[in-house]
């Protein structure tokens, strides 16, 4: 084996563990949603993606309908979500 063939085989090694290890790992996204509906006092309607769900606000704060606002996505698990913040956008 040449220190070529030896380097790409070290190379394709590195990139499947990087893989593995991303594949597992847990991050937070945010994404954008749209207030469709007023639930309650601190329960929202939210439009992502082309479907609805019920978010709570993190903080308590009163949105609006038509406002577009941050949610989070706790640990990719899209689950799991949350309204951050309006967006200024």
């Amino acid at each position: 084996m040449t220190r070529w063939q030896i380097r790409d085989e070290i190379l394709k090694s590195i990139d499947t563990l990087v893989d593995y290890k991303l594949k597992y790992l847990k991050f937070n996204n945010m994404i954008y949603g749209l207030i469709t509906e007023i639930v309650d006092d601190n329960t929202y309607r939210v439009k992502m993606f082309g479907r609805e769900e019920m978010l709570k606000s993190i903080n308590n704060e009163r949105y609006e309908v038509g406002d577009v606002v941050f949610v989070v996505v706790w640990n990719n698990d899209y689950s799991n979500k949350t309204i951050v913040c309006k967006s200024t956008r």
